[in-house]
């Protein structure tokens, strides 16, 4: 299985201002279409190894699966993989005193055949731009996102409530975990922006799409993406890619 929509893509990781330690990690492999941000969990320990081992591991899964994998792009088993890169996780750090509770969120996209499949867990976030227009395509699996589902948060009320740091959902917690997946058909022009919270937090969804509105390079829309999260505080760290369809 292998026909590679022409894309050209860029990459962008810093500390931020207020981090000591960047625990985010970003991964591309243009051979495969396989792109992903993981951003090791704040407060937990190993944060930083938790986020190298999923951008480590999971492409290798992603890429064996592929070898052997002949059906509809829609029916790959991204989130499966997913799912049991969590459970390997979890199971292999429980009885480390110094690893036990590590996680990472993750957000990947595979894309081949002018379609993306886009799978996460945790907060970091997909979003489609498409002729000056923008789309958030995941939802943070977080404890503020719940509260506004069941209606007991507004929009404004979740961006600045504390429960949004609080994930529902990540690779390596201790129960079965289900990861979203969404299917895009992409169209020439289009923009795909993987990212970490860090970057999501600080700028708004109109401030994104101002950039990705701008006809710059991805490496462009990287810089400036992180540029402008940093200049607004900084307070975690930012990451993005940003993929282009040729």
């Amino acid at each position: 299985m292998s026909d590679l929509t022409p894309l050209t893509h860029a990459g962008l990781s810093i500390s931020g201002k207020v981090r000591s330690e960047n625990q985010d990690r970003w991964f591309s492999d243009p051979h495969h279409g396989i792109y992903l941000v993981a951003d090791g969990i704040a407060g937990n320990p190993e944060g930083a190894l938790a986020a190298t081992i999923v951008t480590e591991t999971l492409p290798k899964f992603i890429q064996q699966k592929l070898q052997d994998f002949s059906g509809s792009f829609r029916d790959f088993h991204l989130q499966e993989l997913i799912t049991e890169l969590s459970d390997r996780l979890h199971q292999e750090t429980q009885h480390q005193p110094k690893l036990e509770g590590m996680g990472s969120t993750v957000v990947v996209a595979l894309i081949q055949y002018r379609q993306a499949l886009i799978s996460h867990l945790g907060d970091s976030r997909a979003y489609l731009w498409r002729q000056n227009t923008l789309q958030q395509l995941t939802q943070d699996h977080s404890l503020a996102q719940l509260l506004l589902e069941r209606h007991e948060l507004t929009p404004e009320e979740t961006a600045h409530h504390p429960s949004r740091h609080q994930l529902t959902h990540y690779v390596g917690m201790p129960q079965p975990v289900k990861p979203d997946l969404h299917w895009v058909e992409l169209e020439r022009g289009d923009r795909v922006l993987l990212c970490s919270d860090g970057l999501s937090n600080m700028l708004r969804h109109d401030q994104i799409l101002t950039i990705l509105n701008e006809q710059v390079s991805p490496q462009v829309c990287c810089q400036r993406c992180v540029e402008w999260a940093n200049a607004l505080g900084g307070r975690d760290n930012i990451t993005c890619i940003v993929i282009e369809v040729l």
